[in-house]
């Protein structure tokens, strides 16, 4: 069954902001996107997934790890596209757990470095960084309508990847 909409919770943040950020593999044509939440007490317990994207989340659905298997030449450049830097921080979880998603759009400046991952085009009514580079994007009912990426690098052999762990 296909999920219409991925509820969210919202917390405040009292921890520091964990480092994230997106790395594309080159041979694969894949981004995997690390929260760097994935420790000895956050483990793997669900996610939400369809063709081309996964998002891992832990038992609490604090999001670990996403993954897009999208070429970048597959990404819509969009003009005018800026990361929302005024993001407040946040600790969100997602509510839904296995569960099929819609495929999103993807959206992206003309380098590649920033990337929108679009579900839903609603109004949008706040931006939460959930790990440095990543921000979720949510609406007044508390849903997530988009994840956004910023300093996208090109990673070959997983070699950015593995530093950033």
């Amino acid at each position: 069954m296909l999920l219409d909409k991925i509820n969210v919770k919202i917390y405040p943040l009292f921890e520091k902001l964990l480092k994230g950020g997106g790395f594309y593999q080159v041979e694969e044509s894949t981004l995997q996107i690390t929260t760097s939440h994935i420790n000895s007490k956050n483990q793997f317990f669900s996610s939400l997934e369809c063709d081309n994207f996964r998002i891992d989340t832990d038992q609490n659905g604090k999001i670990l790890f996403i993954e897009l298997y999208s070429p970048k030449k597959s990404w819509l450049v969009t003009e005018n596209i800026k990361f929302p830097h005024n993001a407040n921080k946040a600790d969100i979880r997602i509510l839904d757990f296995r569960k099929s998603i819609a495929i999103p759009k993807l959206l992206t400046n003309h380098n590649n470095t920033i990337l929108k991952i679009e579900w839903f085009k609603e109004h949008s009514v706040a931006h939460y960084f959930i790990a440095t580079d990543i921000v979720l994007e949510v609406n007044n009912n508390s849903q997530l309508t988009s994840i956004w990426i910023n300093n996208i690098t090109n990673d070959i052999a997983g070699k950015s990847l593995a530093k950033s762990k």
